[in-house]
């Protein structure tokens, strides 16, 4: 088994993110793929526009061109649709392994953007295309899986072959090596650029991480955070993370808080990985309302870091409660939410959620389903090929 990486492409990512996997026996190469332009890219140019842009950066790829021209069958891992587009166009065997939220008009709904008749028109084709003609397409979860079904177009969610089976992707090893010393110190000083709160033990510390959009749905968790300060009292600080993708949704959640008799600390923008795991030593509890979830990696950092997690039903989040870990928060009843948190013992459920991630999500086990899902692939083009 040998490792290639294909060069970059200049404003994006290498065009394999993953190492590829070549299996002589059989002359077949699987190389996964992913593209990205910048985010300023993505601003002026819009998704569709990506998917064109990466279609293209995949087809020109001279590592991909010399595999098929040295008589090697080849197969493409994709990660998102631009360099799904590049295999269809090329005619090579792809899967695509999809992350986004539903469908192309939905993730470009979630953000703010409206799309107009013509975008409707490529984004539905693009997908037909591009969807259609994958030899299988997996996802995080079958959560994702649902949600992707019930946002893409009805004609092509029934020409689409799904897999039966989620992949669940996982956090890697990185800024885990237990240099405790380390994150204090990078806690310290987030603490005094935050002016977060000092802890006391009448204190609730809640953290939520993602983009401030229609999906993630952090601009749900005040109504909840708002219920539990009346009801126990206490002192609640909520600190919520991520890009503010949709600026009047976020501008709007900023101006809301002087009204909350809870602290709050928004943040819009992204923050480093190391700086969101010191964050998580801060935290009492992992709250995500989302309206549409593929499969959080940030939900899986709060399992490891032994945070108890509330999160809303909805796509992939009830595929982590796996023993009673979690607990769900619907609108309706935000009482009973609060009186479960009242009733739980914080640090056994979170001890619980890390003993979950350990059994079911670490990544030996990722590894795992990830090798059977190539393996499947890579057995299905040799017999092709034989045949």
């Amino acid at each position: 088994m040998s490792t290639t990486r294909p060069a970059d492409a200049p404003g994006a990512r290498p065009a394999c993110s993953r190492p590829s996997v070549s299996r002589s026996a059989t002359r077949t190469r699987a190389t996964s793929c992913a593209t990205s332009s910048t985010t300023a890219a993505r601003r002026s140019c819009g998704k569709i526009a990506d998917i064109i842009l990466g279609g293209e950066h995949i087809r020109t790829h001279p590592d991909i061109l010399g595999a098929i021209e040295s008589g090697r069958d080849v197969l493409l891992v994709c990660h998102e649709l631009g360099s799904a587009f590049g295999a269809y166009q090329l005619g090579v065997p792809y899967v695509i392994v999809y992350h986004q939220q539903g469908g192309t008009l939905q993730e470009m709904r979630s953000i703010g953007q409206d799309p107009s008749p013509h975008e409707i028109t490529v984004a539905t084709r693009l997908e037909e295309l591009i969807c259609g003609g994958a030899q299988q397409m997996l996802f995080p979860s079958i959560g994702a899986r649902e949600t992707f079904k019930a946002t893409a177009d009805p004609a092509l969610v029934e020409r689409v072959r799904f897999a039966d089976t989620a992949l669940y992707n996982t956090v890697s090893a990185v800024d885990h090596g237990g240099d405790d010393a380390g994150r204090a110190a990078l806690l310290a000083g987030l603490a005094r650029k935050l002016s977060l709160p000092a802890k006391d033990v009448d204190t609730d510390v809640f953290l939520s991480v993602g983009d401030w959009n229609e999906d993630k749905g952090l601009d749900r968790v005040p109504a909840l955070l708002s219920e539990h300060a009346r009801r126990s009292g206490r002192k609640v600080v909520w600190v919520g993370i991520g890009s503010a993708i949709d600026r009047a949704r976020y501008a709007g959640i900023k101006a809301q808080a002087d009204g909350w008799p809870f602290e709050a600390r928004l943040i819009g923008e992204r923050m480093t990985h190391d700086r969101l795991l010191a964050l998580l030593d801060y935290a009492d509890y992992y709250v995500m309302l989302h309206r549409n979830s593929i499969f959080d990696l940030a939900t899986l950092e709060a399992m490891r870091a032994g945070k108890p997690l509330i999160l809303s039903p909805v796509g992939g989040n009830p595929e982590v409660d796996l023993a009673g870990n979690v607990v769900f928060a619907d609108e309706a009843a935000f009482g009973e939410v609060c009186d479960e948190l009242a009733r739980r013992d914080r640090r056994a459920w979170g001890d619980q959620n890390r003993v979950v991630f350990e059994e079911h999500f670490a990544l030996a086990h990722f590894a795992e389903r990830y090798r059977a899902m190539l393996d499947e692939q890579l057995a299905a083009i040799a017999e092709e090929t034989r045949s």
